[in-house]
This record gives C-alpha cells, sequence and structure tokens, in this order.
C-alpha cells in the first residue's frame, strides 16, 4: 500500500504510457498467446521464462492487512508492541507515535515492514484485504518487471508518484508497476522503485542523495533496541480454484516453487499456502528477531508467540 499522506497534502500520480509502450504495450494478449504453451523445467511458461533470468532482484519492501476493530484497537495499545517489540508510528511525514486516531499503524523493521489498517480507515480497504509490496534496489530496473509482468499476460500498469508536504513543487517517491487487475480476490500485488533523493529529503543527514534501498528509508526509524529486525514469510489462505493464478503471477515476480506448490520461495519472504475457499485471507506472518525472546500475548482476535529468534502473529481471526 503506502505510507499516509494527508488530503491536505497535493498526491500526484502520472502515468508513462511512453515507458510503457517501450516495454511492450499493455493491451490484451494477442490471439496467438491464447494456447497454453508446453511448460518449462522451472515450471514457467517459456516466454515468462525467457524474462526470468534478467529480473532484478525483488524483495519484499511491505505487507499490508486490513483487521478487524477489535485487534487494530489492541496491537494500537499493546504496551509491548509499542514499548519492546517494534518501532510504530502513524506514517509519513512525521511518523507520529499512534494515538485513538491513528487508522493505519507502521510497524517498522530494518528492510520491511509491517502497515496495519483498520476497517473504514482512509484507504478504504474491507477487513480481511492484503498487500504485498516488493521493492528493486537496482536503479532504473522497474521497467523490467513491467516486461515480466506483460510477458505473463498481466497487463501491468506503469506510473509514478510525487508528493509535496511543503510548498508547491512535487517531489518524486516512487514508480511502481503491477497488474492492473488482482490476481486473486483479497490480494494485491505490485512492485516499486523509490526515487533517488526520497530517502534523501526525508533524512537529510543520513541518507545519501542517490539512495533508493529499502534500508534507507527506514533507518531513521527501525529501532534495534527492539525485538522485530523484519518480516520474514507468511503464510497465505487460498482458494483452490485461484491458488495457480496466484503462483502464476507470483512467477513473474521472480519467485520459485517449491515442495509441489504449498510454498513459494523469494523476495527474501516465503509464502506458504493452504486450500481455503473464498478470498485470500492471511492466516499468520512471521517474524525474524534481533535476539532470542519469549513471548505469548492475545492481541484482540490475534496471537503474537516468540520462541528462539523467531515469532509469528496469528490472524486467522483477526482479517476474516
Amino acid at each position: 500500500m503506502r505510507d499516509t499522506i494527508a488530503p491536505t497534502w497535493r498526491f500526484v500520480m502520472w502515468i508513462f504510457v511512453g515507458l510503457a509502450l517501450s516495454c511492450g504495450a499493455p493491451e490484451e494478449p494477442a490471439a496467438s498467446r491464447s494456447v497454453e504453451p508446453a511448460p518449462s523445467p522451472r515450471g514457467e511458461s517459456p516466454r515468462l521464462a525467457d524474462t526470468i533470468d534478467w529480473l532484478p532482484p525483488l524483495l519484499l519492501d511491505h505487507l499490508y492487512v486490513v483487521l478487524d476493530a477489535e485487534t487494530h484497537a489492541a496491537i494500537r495499545t499493546s504496551r509491548f508492541i509499542l514499548d519492546d517489540f517494534a518501532a510504530v508510528d502513524s506514517g509519513l511525514p512525521e511518523f507520529r507515535p499512534p494515538g485513538p486516531d491513528s487508522d493505519v499503524l507502521y510497524i517498522r523493521g530494518a528492510e520491511t515492514y509491517l502497515e496495519l489498517m483498520a476497517p473504514h480507515s482512509r484507504f478504504g480497504e474491507p477487513v480481511g484485504q492484503v498487500g504485498l509490496g516488493f521493492g528493486v534496489e537496482v536503479p532504473g530496473a522497474l521497467p523490467r518487471v513491467f516486461a515480466s509482468l506483460h510477458a505473463a499476460g498481466l497487463r501491468p500498469f506503469f506510473a509514478g508518484e510525487y508528493v509535496d508536504f511543503v510548498g508547491s513543487v512535487p517531489v518524486p517517491w516512487k514508480q511502481t508497476t503491477g497488474p492492473r487487475a488482482p490476481l486473486v480476490d483479497g490480494l494485491a500485488v505490485w512492485a516499486s522503485e523509490y526515487a533517488p533523493g526520497f530517502a534523501h529529503w526525508l533524512d537529510p543527514q543520513g541518507a545519501d542523495p542517490a539512495a533508493i534501498a529499502r534500508r534507507d528509508f527506514l533507518r531513521p526509524r527501525f529501532r534495534g533496541d527492539r525485538l522485530l529486525r523484519d518480516l520474514g514469510g507468511a503464510r497465505l489462505g487460498v482458494d483452490p480454484a485461484a491458488r495457480q493464478r496466484l503462483i502464476d503471477g507470483l512467477l513473474a515476480l521472480g519467485y520459485r516453487v517449491d515442495r509441489g506448490g504449498d510454498v513459494l520461495t523469494g523476495a527474501g519472504f516465503d509464502l506458504s499456502l493452504e486450500s481455503r475457499p473464498g478470498p485470500t485471507r492471511l492466516i499468520a506472518l512471521e517474524f525474524r528477531l534481533t535476539r532470542a525472546a519469549d513471548c505469548d500475548i492475545v492481541l484482540g482476535a490475534a496471537r503474537l508467540r516468540c520462541a528462539g529468534d523467531r515469532a509469528e502473529l496469528r490472524l486467522e481471526r483477526a482479517a476474516s
């Protein structure tokens, strides 16, 4: 998704049609492409396999999920979460500590972060909706992701996003590409490349003007003395009828199939798939910790358990 941008600030999105066309216009696939190709040894279609080898490394940037009101409030007010587990804020531009009016919480790791939305938040997402945002850290590489999505027949968009917190000159934020339509019901997927200078604009003393890495954006907010290091993986409930569509879309983003399709590996963030009817839902989220810990905390309809240098937040009842 995105960090908070207050309505009084300008938010401008430009669609880079020329760049998109240079990578292959995102029109409907030609009739000849509707023929099912023979699978490659790695499980991708031949034309998708042609793009995989030159994909830039895609890494998880953040995950978002919309929680029920009770669970969101429990996390927002938990002293363990706020004081011991991680740095938590309300988003751009001030990164304020969570308060009663914080309808979105940002839980920051060193290179990844978790975005927890309340029902009826400003983003208007329904309870249970999940989003996976990936990032590229090779300058100028995002069009290659666009090309891979296009080769997979996903009709991707390509957009540039700008923000303006002060003054009248918009500041480049990031470029984003992703499927025009959701891969599966309940799950949004996209990839972004931060604009050079954005991290420096937020943190002039600590970030290089050319910095585009996830770590550069998160460094001022990450707290190494807290438990959370990063998001490590997720377990998703996926309708059997939608399972292959999800796998095919994630293959276009560089994931690999393991254990007969039950696990997708890649992006430093493995995904386990369980067959569940209905929209895709987040069952559990795994964390990597800065040190060994022991915890077992009920947070509304969710439960956080720490064991060694790993933790798991079970959200099955909190996001459904």
